[in-house]
């Protein structure tokens, strides 16, 4: 061991009394044990540098990537292998043995000739070489490629690397060209799953009778799947013939309902011709009252096919895969639906390729808003049939019940312009718009719960863009992506602001179903790919799940919304100034002002790109016990969040666990994995959750900017929920994570200020884990926490790996104020506290087993572990201050056990058995411990650096 002037010496610095006082005085004053072992080293016997594991990549997630030459769109979406998420099997935040995979996806593979026209025969391609695919008109890039690292579904519970075999999911692209191939299909005839239904009355009396002379009539039709839809003629008043036209789809019945008073009316269902001979249904009354009808279910019909040179999107076929890697349940040749789940099996880490081709079939086109006689349904069917707007109009004229496109264009790019959609619109189907402008500022877009696309290329701006907003009784299955576009409010189940800005709905609506799954993409990888092009969507208003719903049957242990950013810009309005973070200013991932009871259950949040104000995870209230049941979770590996990201809310309470793993892009403001805890009256409690949290900061993350958000600045991360700080009876608990926090800080991450187990005002009412496991570039430059800033804490546990930095301190307890019950454990078992040329008692670069501040106390053991002997993680410790059992200040208030060992490693400062200050009493024994080949270049005490030890002290030097 290298001793300064080999020697040990025991000394207080601050006092001039003789060494025997001293020793009373800050070593305690029952007994001084000292134990001197003597050992000689030179610095070359220091351990190497923390090994990593894991096979390299060939680059890091970048959130700004590029278009390159005219015909690639490329995607380096790759992470480090040996990022601690990734490779570290200690880490209690993990995904061990991820696998690099390119995907690439052709636009150009083949087409398809096929008569049918609905389902392409895959025996029947031909290989196209013009290359007539494009992104859009203008846009020539016909080929997308991925480069994607992809997680095991055992990989956060295997025990090592190599153990982690589990698949790999993967979610296949949507179409991506809006500029489609041509093909000649000739004329032929097929039966139609569909057939236009034609709907009148008549009547034979002069007058009827009731009030205004009027009866009424109502038509029902119920598919073959249990699905309803109504057309209500209204009151028939005397001259008049209600009718209309609707499209079935066969094994369709129809029944009819005929009230009046007086005379004679008759209703008929007959096919699209009219004809009596294709009558389906007749209902006559001519009597008082009401009565009733019902048809046998509607035949299919033989259509003419017309000939056609469009073709529209069917589906991926896999065209290549390299050696080794293999599709689970697929082989070469089969088809892949776009947005859908595939399992990639391999048990190599890098060099696995699939090549995707896709697969066009006939499309049906209709200009302007007439309606197609034939059309697809089924997967993906809104690819096929297209509605090309000829003319600036209503976008109610194109509320079709047939899944459509919209667009400016003909589907192979041609004869177009792009029009004028004005007003409202409602999907009776799903739908996609592209090349088209929005008029309707002024106006709302509901999808009604069916799948609404708004493609690349739509411009002008949308008051509300909604998924529903009356009671639904069936399972929510619908996917709502925006990639273009202005709009004030959007939301993807119901909206707050259902006209023009203010809350005209205080009612809540009801969905009863019990399996909803809600898919949501904001954004495109194609202006993710240019230079990260965020001003083709722009949100200026709210952006959340949705408001004013009961979820009153969903299963709470499933997924409820799963939503991806991938580009825009959102809560513009807002500019530099991020205010509070309140539910309207973050992107909110929950339902505001549900009912009782309601059952949110999983949302999960994928951020790749795009610029945003604040992030919410939203509150629910299905979970009641610490049964472990996931509520939110986040997966940042790019983009911008200008304000905060918390997993709660503004103050509300929340209920289960919450898990955030950051790995790409910037948050210029804090993070914490509760309530933000904006003050508001009446929450009762305000603002804790009722589960636990676990936080992975980490990759090539920057975190910290200028931003304050709610009177706390950013650069801070936090375990639990920021917190209110307010005293009032309801807001005392404001940030309170119930069952504990997990926070892993790691990799090449950048922190402006300070880690905390707990929260800003917000704590950890059970154990706190903070793992710190920094790489050489890696770097907290504030200081770490085991427990809360101002407030309490439960048990905490600091580990300190690595060879990354920490200019800080390291405290075990909290900061300014708070109790933590403890036991505390800290280790740094490697890496750097402080910094060179900090002075040796400085402010920074020290080590305290208990808190910072007067205020803050430990009643329990603490124990302070500096290096380790037969550690998996080699390395050694260099720390530039002191290491300190007791506090910065900071009192001991119980009897309890402190103990430092050091086994290696080189601390520039000395080692104190009790705290620093005159407020750093300590109410117990103090061990210290000195092994192994540690290097101290100043002092070793018992006690403390003028700070008291009300017990016997204890100092070991040189012990193996």
């Amino acid at each position: 061991m290298l001793w300064r002037n080999s020697v040990v010496r025991m000394r207080n610095m601050y006092s001039k009394n003789n060494m025997e006082n001293q020793m009373r005085k800050n070593c305690g004053r029952r007994r001084v044990v000292v134990a001197f072992m003597m050992m000689w080293m030179t610095l070359s016997g220091l351990y190497a540098q923390e090994q990593r594991l894991g096979a390299p990549v060939s680059g890091h997630y970048n959130a700004t990537l590029t278009a390159t030459g005219s015909d690639v769109v490329l995607l380096n979406d790759l992470d480090d292998h040996t990022w601690v998420y990734y490779s570290d099997v200690n880490s209690p935040i993990r995904s061990l043995g991820p696998a690099d995979v390119k995907i690439t996806y052709l636009g150009n593979g083949n087409t398809v000739s096929t008569a049918a026209g609905v389902a392409p025969a895959l025996t029947s391609f031909t290989a196209s070489t013009d290359n007539k695919v494009k992104v859009n008109v203008g846009e020539a890039e016909h080929t997308y490629i991925y480069y994607k690292t992809l997680e095991r579904t055992d990989g956060s519970t295997a025990a090592s690397a190599s153990a982690a075999v589990g698949d790999l999911p993967y979610t296949t692209i949507p179409n991506p060209f809006q500029v489609r191939p041509s093909h000649n299909y000739a004329a032929t005839t097929m039966p139609s799953t569909t057939r236009a239904i034609y709907i009148s009355t008549g009547r034979s009396a002069a007058t009827w009778g009731g009030t205004g002379g009027q009866g009424s009539i109502s038509v029902t039709y119920t598919d073959a799947s249990g699905n309803t839809a109504t057309w209500n003629g209204g009151n028939i008043q005397n001259g008049s013939t209600p009718y209309t036209t609707i499209v079935v789809k066969t094994g369709t019945t129809i029944t009819m309902r005929l009230t009046r008073s007086s005379g004679t009316v008759t209703c008929r269902a007959q096919y699209d011709d009219g004809s009596g001979s294709n009558l389906i249904a007749q209902q006559s009354k001519n009597t008082n009252g009401t009565s009733t009808y019902t048809s046998g279910a509607v035949a299919a019909k033989t259509v003419n096919v017309p000939a056609s040179s469009y073709c529209g999107f069917y589906a991926w076929r896999i065209k290549s895969l390299s050696s080794g890697l293999t599709i689970v349940g697929k082989s070469v040749g089969d088809t892949v639906l776009a947005e859908s789940e595939i399992l990639f099996r391999t048990s190599s880490a890098t060099g696995n390729e699939v090549e995707l081709e896709a697969l066009w079939a006939q499309a049906f086109v209709a200009s302007g808003s007439d309606n197609l006689t034939v059309y697809v349904e089924g997967a993906c069917a809104y690819e096929r049939n297209f509605h090309v707007v000829s003319s600036a109009g209503d976008a109610s004229a194109y509320q079709k019940t047939y899944p459509c496109t919209i667009s400016g264009y003909y589907p192979d790019g041609s004869s177009g312009v792009v029009r004028t959609l004005n007003g409202a619109f409602t999907a009776n189907a799903d739908v996609k718009f592209e090349n088209v402008q929005f008029n309707a500022a002024s106006n709302n877009f509901n999808a009604d719960a069916h799948s609404l696309v708004v493609g690349r290329g739509c411009t002008g701006t949308v008051n509300a863009l909604q998924g529903f907003i009356a009671n639904k009784s069936t399972n929510l299955r619908y996917h709502l992506r925006v990639e273009s576009g202005t709009y004030t409010y959007l939301s993807f189940f119901r909206d707050y602001f259902l006209t023009t800005g203010t809350n005209n709905s205080t009612t809540t609506i009801t969905a009863t179903g019990n399996d909803n799954l809600v898919w949501g993409t904001l954004g495109s990888d194609y202006d993710r790919a240019n230079n990260g092009d965020n001003t083709k969507l722009t949100v200026t208003g709210t952006c959340m799940m949705g408001n004013l719903i009961t979820m009153a049957n969903q299963n709470a242990s499933k997924k409820t919304f799963d939503l991806t950013v991938k580009s825009g810009r959102f809560f513009t309005s807002l500019g530099t100034d991020m205010g509070e973070a309140s539910a309207y200013q973050c992107l909110y991932m929950g339902i505001t002002s549900y009912g009782t009871n309601s059952k949110t259950a999983l949302r999960c949040l994928t951020i790749e790109g795009g610029e945003l104000a604040s992030i919410a995870g939203g509150v629910d209230n299905n979970q009641s016990a610490d049964n472990g049941v996931l509520s939110f979770l986040l997966r940042m590996r790019g983009g911008l969040v200008k304000g905060a990201i918390f997993g709660g809310g503004a103050v509300s309470p929340a209920s289960g666990d919450r898990r955030m793993i950051l790995t790409g892009g910037e948050v210029k403001g804090w993070i914490g994995a509760g309530c933000n805890g904006v003050t508001s009256s009446g929450a009762t409690p305000g603002g804790q959750t009722n589960g636990r949290s676990t936080v992975y900061v980490g990759g090539n993350l920057k975190v910290g900017g200028s931003a304050i958000i709610n009177g706390t600045e950013g650069g801070n991360v936090f375990g639990a929920g920021k917190g209110s700080g307010s005293d009032a009876e309801n807001e005392r608990e404001s940030g309170k994570m119930s069952y504990g926090t997990t926070v892993v800080v790691a990799d090449e991450v950048d922190i402006l200020h300070n880690v905390f187990g707990g929260g800003y005002y917000g704590f950890a009412d059970a154990k706190a884990n903070v793992y710190v496991n920094l790489h050489d570039a890696g770097v907290v430059r504030g200081n770490v926490y085991g427990g809360a800033n101002q407030n309490k804490g439960k048990s905490v546990d600091v580990t300190i790996r690595g060879s990354g930095t920490v200019k800080g301190n390291v405290y075990g307890g909290s900061n300014t104020s708070g109790e933590v019950e403890g036991p505390v454990r800290v280790l740094v078992e490697s890496g750097t506290i402080g910094s060179e040329g900090d002075a040796i008692y400085g402010t920074t670069g020290n080590v305290f087993g208990c808190g910072y501040g007067s205020r803050t106390s430990v009643n329990s053991d603490v124990t302070v572990i500096i290096g380790a002997r037969g550690a998996t993680h080699v390395g050694t410790p260099i720390i530039h201050g002191s290491v300190y059992c007791g506090g910065d200040n900071a009192p001991h208030t119980v009897n309890g056990d402190f103990s430092i060992t050091t086994w290696n490693g080189h601390i520039h400062g000395s080692v104190f058995g009790g705290g620093r200050g005159g407020s750093a009493v300590v109410h117990g024994d103090t061990h210290v411990n000195i092994k192994g080949t540690t290097r101290v270049d100043a002092n070793v005490y018992g006690g403390g650096n003028a700070g008291t030890v009300d017990g016997s002290t204890y100092v070991k030097v040189g012990e193996q």
